[in-house]
């Protein structure tokens, strides 16, 4: 059985159109009420149904800091992931050699005793 949910289809056969939506919320200025402003263009004037405080809808638009710092952070972190990969990677082979340059020392140190 698949883990993917299948759609639902109606009972006359025909597909269900499914689609996303966001909902834009917004809180008035004076009362703090959140008003739902998803279907209004920016710059629409709105009036509060509480307060009858009027306002505008804004424009939601990430700061352009928002990228620069996503950016900044993607490099540092990938700069931090291949320093611990490189110091792991080290680490197996540092210890690889201690392991063979101890088994040698113990097979020399078997020979002496022979003779």
């Amino acid at each position: 059985m698949s883990d993917v949910p299948q759609a639902p289809k109606l009972a006359g056969g025909a597909p269900i159109s499914i689609t996303k939506q966001e909902i834009v919320s917004l809180d008035c200025p004076k009362c703090k009420q959140s008003l739902n402003v998803t279907n209004l263009a920016f710059g629409t004037n709105i009036e509060c149904p509480d307060c009858k405080n009027v306002t505008w809808r804004p424009e939601f638009k990430p700061k352009w800091w928002f990228r620069l710092r996503n950016l900044v952070f993607a490099n540092f972190l990938s700069f931090v992931l291949g320093v611990a990969a490189s110091l792991t990677a080290t680490l197996i082979h540092g210890n690889s050699e201690v392991i063979d340059k101890t088994a040698e020392s113990t097979q020399d140190k078997g020979k002496e005793n022979e003779r």
